[in-house]
This record gives structure tokens, C-alpha cells and sequence, in this order.
């Protein structure tokens, strides 16, 4: 709509014809006179000052602006599937972990169960592990729940029915891993002020408010109207040229350019506004990924701790010097710091996007050379080159 108006207010305007029919009652036919009078005139309209020229390229302003909305309908659509398939793979993750904790519990109770038979243990001991297992189950079979619901917004997400999901295996790969905590804020910065969609359209939004202040200003000037006419008066021919414009005497047109620059004002307010906005979305965004890596990151090393403890515990069940429930509560221990874990590089993920979207550029998208990952690695070139 927005082009196609662009095209109408680049028009010219069109001459206007008119055709004024008369006779002459007085007049006999005796004298060899014909009564009939007919007259054509021609308007023809010139538009001065420069008027059209400023109308067209507002709208074309106009038109990139709506174009730029596009754009940013289109990333907001890139952003909520992203959400949603970081969703699935958090209810994914959050169902293994929980399965793999049910089997152990399982396997802890039938230990348990054996003990108990011999009397080595009370039956309070044998109970509460049971409850233990129950619990889990029942978390299990929610996450499985949890797991169709997001599956269902994912769809929803990208356009499709759920039925149109089921079979497909995702691919979770791009959650697994972020960059370290020290990537440059002030090239974000510059990325998200020179690359969102949102706030290239309010610019051009105020670049079309400047040339719509240039068309009332110009307004001032009135156009021309030529009329070259000719009239058939009682077989007479007679030719006239007739030239007509607007006299400014009780206006100058300072209305209309008091509400234009007003609204361009507006539109400055406005992105002054937006372009805060992203400057505090970019610092908010950078607090909480470096928070959420720096957890992530102790995180880790507990990880790695704890699967060294399981080995070294498996290994001494093995030399005949440990019990297998040891090996059993050992890895109880570490299923929960991976759940831990899983939480904490969700954050990580969800400030990744966050600054992402910040930036309205993503390092995964075809022709995305600005994105998160190309920013870190043309930074440690450069170092490297410096």
C-alpha cells in the first residue's frame, strides 16, 4: 500500500477540459448569423516550488519505513520460534534428566529391597525411598506433559498445526554452547543502533516528516493555472489565455507548517525514545549474560567434579572395595547438578537472545554476518592482527 501510494503521489496532475455551450436568442437566422456559441477551455495546472518532488520522496520515505516494519515482523517471528524451540529443549533436557533419575531410584528402591529382606535396613528406610520414587515419576510423567505443550507452541510459533510436528527430530545444537562473558558491548551497541529494523523506520519516519515540512513550506507559492481556450461565438473564432493563481493575502500557509513541524518534532521525540529503549534492552541484556556465563561457568566445574567422583566411585566397586548403592546415590547427585546445570545455560540462552534481539541480527541466519558469533570472531582477529 505503502508503494503503491508512493507511485499515485508521483503523478502529475491532469489538464481539465470544459466545454461551455451557449445561444443567442437575439440573433436571426435572417442576417446569416448562427446563434450557436460553444466555448472549450483548457486547464492546464503547474505545480511550483518544487512540490511534487518533495511529495514523492515522502512517500518513498513512507514506503521504506513500511518496508522496515516488515522486517521487524519478520524478526519478531524469528524470535518467538527461537523462544519456543529453546522451550522444547528445556522440557527435553528437563524429561531425560528426570527418566534417568526414575531409573536410578528403581534401581535404588530394588537395592533397598534386598536389604531389607536380610533386615540390614528398617522399613522406614525402604518406605521413604519408595515416596522418593514415586515423586520422580510423577515429575517425569509431567514433563512429559510439559514437553507437548511446548512442542504445541512451537507450532503455533511457526504457523503449523502440531500434527504437522510430530516425527521430526530438532536439532538443539545452537543452545549448547555461548560465547565467553567478555564480548564487546560498544560494537553491539553500534550493530543494534545501525541494524534495528524498528528504529531505521522511525528515522525514516523523520526524514519524510522534514520533506512533508519542505512541501507546506513550499506551499507558500502558489501554482499557476494556464487556460489557453477557444470559443465559436456566432461564427465568430475567437482564441483567448487565460492565467490564474492564488493570491496570499490572508494566509500564508502558517498553519499547516506549525502541524508539520510539530509532527516532526513528534517523530524525533519518538526516536530519541526507542533508540533509549535499545541502549538500556543492550545493558540489561549484557548484565544478565554475564551473571547467568559466570554461573554457567561454575557450574561446569562442579560438573566436571562430580563425573570424576562417579568414576572413581564406579572404580572402586569394581577393585571389590564399594557398594553399588554408593555408585547409585553418587550419580543421584550428579543427575540433580546437571539439572542445576541445565537451568543456568538456559539463562545463558535466554540472554543470548535477548541481546540478539537487541541487535535484531542472529549469527545462524542465512547472510547474518553481523551476528553474536561473527562480532567475537572479527574482534579476536583484529586483536590478533593489532
Amino acid at each position: 500500500m505503502a508503494e503503491a501510494s508512493a507511485r499515485r503521489v508521483s503523478e502529475r496532475p491532469n489538464p481539465t477540459l470544459g466545454l461551455v455551450p451557449g445561444y443567442n436568442t437575439t440573433t436571426g437566422r435572417s442576417a446569416g448569423i448562427s446563434p450557436w456559441i460553444i466555448g472549450l477551455v483548457l486547464d492546464l495546472p503547474i505545480e511550483t516550488a518544487g512540490k511534487r518532488e518533495y511529495r514523492t520522496v515522502q512517500a518513498r520515505l513512507l514506503s521504506e519505513s513500511a518496508r522496515l516494519d516488515v522486517a521487524r515482523t519478520a524478526w519478531d517471528v524469528r524470535r518467538r520460534v527461537r523462544e519456543a524451540l529453546l522451550g522444547l529443549h528445556h522440557t527435553v533436557q528437563v524429561e531425560r534428566n528426570l527418566q534417568k533419575e526414575w531409573q536410578l531410584y528403581t534401581s535404588k528402591v530394588e537395592f533397598l529391597g534386598h536389604w531389607y529382606d536380610t533386615g540390614e535396613i528398617s522399613g522406614m528406610e525402604l518406605a521413604q525411598a519408595r515416596i522418593e520414587l514415586a515423586q520422580s515419576r510423577n515429575a517425569w510423567l509431567k514433563a512429559g506433559r510439559e514437553k507437548s505443550r511446548d512442542l504445541a507452541l512451537l507450532a503455533q510459533a511457526l504457523g503449523l498445526p502440531q500434527e504437522a510436528l510430530k516425527g521430526i527430530q530438532f536439532s538443539f545444537d545452537a543452545f549448547e554452547s555461548a560465547p565467553p562473558a567478555g564480548f564487546p558491548a560498544l560494537v553491539i551497541q553500534r550493530q543494534a543502533l545501525l541494524n534495528r529494523a524498528d528504529l531505521l523506520a522511525v528515522l525514516a519516519e523523520y526524514q519524510a516528516s522534514q520533506y512533508a515540512l519542505q512541501q507546506e513550506i513550499a506551499r507558500q507559492y502558489p501554482d499557476i493555472q494556464i487556460g489557453p481556450g477557444y470559443e465559436f461565438d456566432q461564427s465568430d473564432n475567437k482564441w483567448t489565455l487565460g492565467f490564474s493563481v492564488a493570491l496570499p493575502l490572508f494566509n500564508r500557509n502558517q498553519g499547516a507548517i506549525n502541524v508539520a513541524e510539530a509532527s516532526r518534532e513528534e517523530v524525533a521525540a519518538r526516536f530519541q525514545s526507542v533508540q533509549a529503549d535499545i541502549l538500556a534492552q543492550i545493558s540489561q541484556s549484557f548484565v544478565q549474560y554475564q551473571v547467568s556465563i559466570e554461573r554457567l561457568n561454575r557450574a561446569d566445574e562442579l560438573a566436571r567434579e562430580m563425573e570424576a567422583q562417579v568414576k572413581r566411585v564406579e572404580k572402586t566397586i569394581q577393585l571389590g572395595e564399594g557398594l553399588d548403592l554408593d555408585r547409585i546415590n553418587k550419580e543421584l547427585e550428579y543427575n540433580a547438578l546437571l539439572a542445576s546445570r541445565l537451568e543456568d545455560l538456559i539463562t545463558v540462552q535466554q540472554a543470548i537472545s535477548r541481546i540478539e534481539d537487541s541487535m535484531q541480527t542472529a549469527s545462524d541466519l542465512p547472510g547474518g554476518e553481523r551476528g553474536l558469533g561473527q562480532v567475537m570472531n572479527r574482534r579476536q582477529e583484529g586483536s590478533a592482527d593489532e
